[in-house]
């Protein structure tokens, strides 16, 4: 026994390939299976504290807010994982503190610019809605700069090799927030009875993050990039922002994948159904937790190794990291697709009504997860608008697919059907783009001899 935990140490402090992406791993690992399971655990106590109709008007703001502070990041805070490895290879150190503070600049400002267009339009429509699903948007709003922050310095720590202060400053902060102070102030005492009152709760987790992720990034700046910042030009102004338009667009449309049917949902249905469908679609994105991981570490080897023109070592890192992700894939699975019932009553009885819509989702986030790298290997190489092209095309036809099983159909059961089955198709067909551009296999069970 002492020989295996011997053997494991210096695997897990050796400097090859396979041994940077184990230590990763681990380390993201143990990060994100602490803030998934207190994502997890959040939800539920909000959708017992709030029931059916006040989890749907919660998830629903709480979706809108997400998307809308990653448009703020114009794709520069995820350009950040593009340019910092990059920069780091060639030395060029005051580059990056140029470049993060240009980034932080222009997300603050369109952050908040965003936030007050959207206070002036709810001061004007906003007695056309319910009381409580407008204090919950106001709210949102000003959640939406400061996870718009967060994510900058979350992603400068993340691309900078820092994994446990990028990801322990996110996910574990923020949803730890919400579950503690949720589950005393909600279950434990009468105190939190609405919707806007659990996404209070949830911005303050935001808060604590920012701390965190901002006296990290200070800690790291001064350590790792001493000097001062390089001279911007304006050459180099275009590159960041012609590339992060790309990442945003991509970003984008994969995110609005993820939530369109919520949103469309939370459009055509009533809370009710807005409340089951959101608790199957967080169950379901459980799914995503091993792509969630395992991006921390891979997305800055991507662009490393394929700057430096290593193939081999691309597909090696590549077959290694999907393998893991496939069989995490499996274990997630296998219980969300038997016993949906039973893990939808922890949300509340109510919630069970979801257990068929929940299947279907799993079907599409499966496959997800099987392939996880997809669209992150195409934006790390250069190749967005690929990317791009092949995705508005593919998200056009969701939206129609999805506005169809709203309307014509008229069930969460069809809505969850169809988002599937473009999952599915988006995934495949980014896999074959990738197989085909960049010369690498990004499907599980690889062989990477010869």
């Amino acid at each position: 026994m002492l020989t295996q935990i011997r053997n494991m140490r210096l695997n897990l402090s050796a400097q090859d390939l396979t041994s940077r992406l184990m230590r990763g791993a681990v380390l993201a690992l143990l990060v994100n299976v602490a803030g998934f399971s207190l994502g997890f655990l959040a939800q539920l106590v909000v959708g017992r504290t709030l029931g059916v109709d006040g989890f749907g008007v919660y998830a629903y703001v709480q979706a809108w807010a997400s998307f809308i502070a990653m448009l703020c990041g114009i794709g520069l805070p995820y350009s950040l994982s593009r340019f910092i490895p990059e920069y780091k290879g060639q030395n060029a150190l005051s580059l990056v503190l140029a470049f993060v503070r240009f980034v932080e600049r222009r997300v603050l400002v369109i952050s908040l610019g965003t936030a007050l267009v959207g206070l002036g339009l709810m001061l004007a429509f906003g007695h056309r809605l319910d009381q409580d699903f407008v204090w919950t948007i106001y709210v949102g709003l000003v959640a939406l700069p400061l996870l718009a922050l967060l994510r900058v310095w979350c992603l400068a720590l993340r691309a900078s090799g820092r994994i446990v202060s990028a990801l322990g400053s996110d996910l574990p902060v923020r949803e730890g927030v919400t579950f503690i102070v949720v589950a005393i102030l909600g279950l434990g005492f009468p105190f939190i009875t609405s919707a806007h009152q659990a996404l209070t709760v949830w911005t303050l987790g935001i808060v604590a993050g920012i701390g965190i992720s901002l006296f990290a990034w200070q800690r790291e700046k001064a350590s790792s990039f001493p000097g001062e910042p390089a001279v911007v030009t304006a050459d180099m102004r275009a590159k960041w922002l012609e590339v992060a338009f790309m990442l945003l667009v991509v970003q984008s449309l994969v995110m609005l994948l993820r939530r369109m049917d919520l949103f469309v949902v939370g459009l055509w249905f009533d809370k009710e159904s807005l409340g089951v469908y959101a608790a199957a679609n967080r169950l379901a994105e459980v799914m995503i937790f091993p792509t969630y991981v395992l991006n921390a570490y891979f997305a800055p080897t991507i662009s490393e190794l394929y700057s430096q023109g290593k193939r081999e070592a691309l597909q090696k890192a590549t077959t290694f990291t999907v393998n893991m992700a496939f069989g995490s894939a499996v274990l997630l699975a296998l219980p969300l697709f038997l016993f949906p019932e039973h893990l939808l009553k922890l949300f509340g009885p109510e919630f069970d009504q979801g257990a068929t819509a929940l299947r279907l989702l799993v079907i599409g986030e499966f496959v997800a997860t099987a392939t996880p790298f997809a669209t992150i290997m195409l934006t790390m190489t250069g190749h967005e608008r690929l990317a791009v092209k092949l995705m508005i095309i593919t998200s056009v036809a969701m939206l129609a697919a999805l506005l169809f099983a709203s309307v014509a159909i008229g069930s969460i059961e069809a809505v969850a059907l169809a988002r599937a089955a473009f999952i599915v198709l988006i995934q495949l067909s980014l896999c074959v783009l990738i197989q085909k551009k960049i010369k690498v296999l990004p499907y599980p069970l690889v062989s990477t001899r010869g």
